[in-house]
């Protein structure tokens, strides 16, 4: 797209036309995550409360102004909330419309797959024990459904890395940071369990913010929405009252949690015998839109509209006030 507006208007660095396409990027993925949540029946006020914080979170404040494939994964994330309530409230495992979703989100990038591959794990379970309890057709419809969403989520993974493996420079290597000169001794039981919870914390600050993480307002901040996003899955869990939909939506945003940092130190290590000192929350981010489910639906749970406007404001008051007047010199 990029290429596409500077072939248009030639005064137009690729560069300037890259960061203007993220930014459209973030704005189409808070449209669509408004539509995602609303889709879970949860009240406009929520809805517009949960979207107003997006901004003021670190994995996604960069990316909007970056040119780096990560700018579409709140979209992708917006996705993953629709197909979680296509598959928890409707029941609907139908496999067109959840398989277009996932193989273009995997086209982008393979980190996307996880969060879809722990619904397919939660609905996979649940139809197998549906399948053991009633013996019916329609569960084992369900389970060659999610088996073949599963296939459709590799393929895109697998298939677009075998494309894109023919294209750009051969001698490029990436320029991956955090990864561990220490050789593996044994089994990497310790360098595994070390990083396996590290995604539950999407306070984390990317080294490239541009030096806002000097500023003290920043780290209040950030104490707070530490707060809020390692608390919602946790708060949704006590306010739920028993709705199958939010359990089965629990389960699967802490298993993606769990997935993320997982499956990519299995991946680095299969791969050259390395581990990742800590696996970034960006890897992690097409997975914050479930969070947010969890927060907007703690919210209407427990009827706290205030809370749930109080907590953007802040954010866009610390982030455009007082990032800059305790910014040091």
């Amino acid at each position: 797209m990029a290429k596409a507006i500077t072939a248009i208007t030639p005064g137009f660095s690729f560069e300037h036309a890259a960061r203007a396409i993220s930014i459209l990027w973030m704005i189409a993925g808070l449209i669509a995550l408004y539509y995602a949540l609303r889709a879970w029946d949860i009240d406009r006020t929520y809805c517009w409360a949960t979207c107003g914080l997006v901004p003021f979170i670190p994995v996604f404040l960069n990316p909007a102004t970056a040119v780096t494939n990560d700018a579409p994964g709140l979209l992708v994330g917006a996705g993953v909330v629709w197909v979680a309530k296509r598959f928890f409230i409707d029941e609907h495992y139908g496999m067109l419309v959840p398989s277009v979703i996932i193989l273009l989100s995997c086209c982008i990038k393979g980190t996307f797959a996880f969060p879809f591959l722990a619904l397919l794990i939660v609905v996979g379970l649940r139809s197998l024990v549906d399948f053991i309890k009633k013996k019916d057709i329609q569960s084992f419809r369900n389970i060659l459904s999610v088996i073949g969403m599963g296939i459709v989520s590799l393929i895109g993974v697998f298939g677009w890395s075998i494309i894109q493996s023919h294209r750009g420079d051969p001698s490029y290597v990436s320029a991956i940071t955090g990864v561990s000169t220490r050789p593996v001794r044994g089994l990497p039981i310790g360098e595994f369990l070390k990083t396996i919870m590290s995604t539950f914390d999407f306070s984390q600050i990317p080294g490239t913010l541009r030096r806002t993480n000097d500023s003290v307002g920043y780290v209040f901040w950030l104490s707070i929405l530490q707060i809020v996003l390692l608390g919602a899955v946790f708060f949704l869990y006590f306010q739920n009252d028993k709705k199958k939909s939010q359990t089965y939506l629990i389960y699967s945003t802490v298993l993606s949690m769990l997935l993320v940092p997982g499956l990519i130190q299995i991946r680095e290590y299969l791969s050259n015998g390395s581990m990742l000192i800590g696996v970034s929350d960006r890897y992690a981010i097409a997975v914050v839109p479930l969070v947010l489910c969890c927060w907007a639906l703690t919210l209407q749970n427990s009827k706290k509209p205030i809370v749930g406007w109080g907590v953007p404001v802040i954010g866009c008051f610390i982030c455009f006030s007082a990032v800059l007047g305790l910014m040091p010199a």
